[in-house]
């Protein structure tokens, strides 16, 4: 497996710094304790939703295999013209239910598709799609995470810690054309053949994360997750990382800005073999809501 170098700089990036602030943030933690608490906004209020909107640029690739035939590695974006940017909603939210403990949820969904005439023969599943045939795509993203979140330090200035989590991805793929069909081991030519699937790969993560409050209205959050899971049918690795700039204007409302890169693969073993490589970056806005 390789790991996109610039990608892999971000998410080391973003770890060691959480680390580092969170080392720095030890004595403050301290003398603050002993001086009594200054709690700011997220760092201790109960209740955290946000919902915004996302640009994302993609890189993705797809291979699907039936039986002993082997699919083609196909880039979605260039072999397939899905558009490489793209907007889309997101909704966060977390529970603080101790003065360490708290739990979370992240959601966003993402619909491409995309239409294109082949320069190349693609073997997808048991289907053989043909040079010049035109061919329609459409694949759908949903993303879901549930978190829990161990705060080691918060003096109320400065919150940092670790974070344990299941990322699910849930994708559905279809690519439909002209193409030249195996059934029964002899080809046979059909107008318009389809090959899609849909699948889920729930993936465990771990992660670290800082939150530092600028001021009391100001507060800049960043994290970074990362993990590999290998077991029965299903193997993937993730690495993602994100960092978040809110400013409150009211005691419970706020708005803010945010950049994010994710890493993903996945390989699904079963009736049909999947392998889903993606590459996804951008920047977000949104407001916030605490109580």
């Amino acid at each position: 497996m390789t790991i996109p170098l610039p990608l892999c700089r971000t998410a080391v990036a973003a770890v060691a710094s959480a680390a580092l602030f969170a080392f720095l943030a030890l004595p403050a933690a301290a003398a603050d304790e002993s001086a009594g608490p200054r709690p700011a906004r997220v760092l201790s209020d109960t209740w955290h939703f946000e919902l915004g909107g996302l640009w994302a640029n993609f890189n993705s690739s797809l291979q699907l295999s039936k039986g002993k035939v082997i699919g083609t590695a196909i880039n979605l974006e260039d072999d397939l013209d899905l558009s490489s940017d793209t907007t889309t909603w997101n909704l966060n939210g977390s529970w603080r239910f101790g003065s360490a403990s708290s739990l979370g949820f992240a959601y966003t969904s993402f619909n491409r598709d995309g239409s294109n005439k082949l320069d190349r023969t693609f073997t997808v599943g048991d289907t053989v799609f043909d040079v010049d045939a035109k061919i329609d795509t459409e694949v759908d993203l949903d993303f879901l995470q549930l978190y829990y979140r161990w705060s080691a330090i918060n003096s109320g200035k400065t919150e940092a810690g670790f974070s344990f989590g299941l990322s699910t991805y849930k994708i559905s793929a279809s690519i439909a054309g002209e193409g030249t069909v195996t059934e029964g081991g002899e080809s046979t030519f059909r107008k318009q053949a389809q090959e899609g699937e849909d699948i889920t790969a729930p993936i465990p993560v771990v992660g670290l994360f800082i939150n530092y409050a600028f001021t009391p209205n100001l507060i800049l959050m960043a994290d970074a997750n990362f993990f590999r899971i290998d077991v029965g049918d299903i193997s993937g690795s993730v690495i993602s990382s994100q960092a978040k700039l809110d400013y409150y204007f009211t005691r419970n409302i706020g708005a803010g800005v945010s950049v994010f890169g994710n890493y993903v693969r996945a390989d699904v073993s079963g009736d049909t073999d999947w392998t889903i490589g993606l590459n996804q970056n951008g920047f977000g806005a949104h407001l916030s809501c605490v109580f």
